[in-house]
């Protein structure tokens, strides 16, 4: 275990062998597998958490830095905001005579 450290602050195994090819989880503890563990955050707290530690059903994730982990409400917005804008168009693709019921049917004339 020459070549790994225990983490005394998650108490999980953090690779210390070098900046993981200039990776930004350089140094982050590893969730086994040769995984770098990713950041969560609990839908019931709102606190980022390394790793999978809050069930399922309370959290969201995974984010590669903490960072993003403290913002994914504002993170899920946007992209929710990008998809209904993206689906809004698919619906409409192809209707140029204004019929476009909004379920990407068109109206019976």
């Amino acid at each position: 275990m020459d070549d790994d450290r225990v983490d005394s602050h998650e108490g999980e195994r953090a690779d210390t062998r070098g900046d993981a090819g200039g990776r930004h989880d350089a140094g982050m503890p590893d969730q086994g597998y040769g995984e770098r563990a990713q950041w969560y955050v609990n839908t019931v707290t709102g606190e980022p958490e390394l790793g999978m530690k809050s069930p399922v059903t309370q959290r969201m994730g995974p984010y590669a830095i903490r960072e993003d982990a403290m913002r994914a409400f504002q993170i899920a917005e946007e992209r929710n905001a990008l998809w209904d804008a993206e689906t809004k168009a698919w619906n409409r693709w192809g209707d140029d005579d204004g019929t476009d019921r909004g379920d990407g049917r068109v109206a019976d004339r």
